[in-house]
C-alpha cells in the first residue's frame, strides 16, 4: 500500500516509523527524480520559506473507508536523517521513478555511550509467535551488543522481560511495512543483571529460568 504526502505532489510512501513522541525516524518514498529532490529540499527548509516541518500521511481513497486518521510525523531537526536512494528500472509502468530512504543515523548504529540502539524488523499484518520470536532474538542480539557485562543466552527471556518491566523497549509508530523497537540499557543494567544471578532467577546452570517469559506483545505495538 502507498500513502499521499499532504502538501508534497508526486511523492507516495509505503513505510515509515516514528519514535514514541512521534519525530521520524524512517521513511522510504517514491516519486520522480524532480519531485523527490523537491521533497529532499522541503525537509531541510524552515516552515516560512516552504519547509516542511512535519508529515501527514494519508490512505489511499479506497482505503478511507476504514476511518483511519492520517499519520502525522514531526520532522525535527533534519540534520540528524540522512538518505540513501536509487532509480528503479525505467520500463516499470509508471516510468523512471527514484525509490528513496530518509533516515535518523541512530538506526544505523548502535549509542554505545547511551546504551541505546533500535531494532528493526518486516511489518506483517498479524503478530505472530514467529514473528515475536524473531523479535526478542533480534533485541536479545542488541543488548548483548549494547550489554557493559556479558551475558549467557541462557538468559535472554528473563533479562528481556526485566527490561520491558522497566520500560526499556519501547515500540515506535510504524505505517506500512516497518516495524521498530527501540532498546535503551538503565544506568543499572549491571547492578540488575547481577541482583538476577544473586536471586537465583539466572546463573551458569539456570538454563531453564525466565522459561515462559517472552517480551510481550505490548512492548511491540
Amino acid at each position: 500500500m502507498f500513502y499521499a504526502i499532504e502538501g508534497v505532489a508526486d511523492v507516495f510512501a509505503d513505510a515509515c516509523l516514528a519514535d514514541d513522541e512521534g519525530r521520524l525516524m524512517f521513511i522510504s518514498v517514491y516519486g520522480r527524480d524532480g519531485a523527490i529532490q523537491h521533497f529532499l529540499s522541503a525537509l531541510a527548509l524552515p516552515r516560512d520559506e516552504g519547509g516542511l516541518p512535519s508529515l501527514t500521511l494519508v490512505q489511499p481513497q479506497a482505503e478511507t473507508s476504514r476511518r483511519h486518521r492520517p499519520t502525522v510525523l514531526e520532522v525535527g531537526d533534519h540534520k540528524r536523517l540522512t538518505k540513501y536512494s536509487g532509480r528503479l528500472p525505467a520500463e516499470t509502468l509508471f516510468g523512471a521513478l527514484v525509490h528513496a530512504w530518509i533516515y535518523d543515523r541512530a538506526l544505523a548504529r548502535p549509542d554505545h555511550a547511551a546504551r541505546r540502539a533500535w531494532v528493526l524488523m518486516p511489518e506483517l499484518p498479524e503478530r505472530t509467535e514467529a514473528f515475536l520470536a524473531a523479535l526478542r532474538a533480534r533485541a536479545w542480539q542488541v543488548v548483548k551488543g549494547l550489554s557493559p557485562v556479558p551475558l549467557l543466552d541462557d538468559w535472554q527471556d528473563t533479562v528481556l522481560h526485566k527490561l520491558q518491566d522497566e520500560g526499556a523497549c519501547v515500540g515506535g509508530t510504524s505505517v506500512g511495512t516497518l516495524y521498530g523497537m527501540r532498546i535503551t540499557l538503565p544506568e543499572t543494567f549491571a547492578e540488575m543483571v547481577s541482583g538476577l544471578v544473586k536471586r537465583g532467577e539466572i546463573g551458569l546452570d539456570a538454563r531453564t529460568c525466565g522459561a515462559g517469559q517472552p517480551l510481550a506483545a505490548q512492548a511491540c505495538a
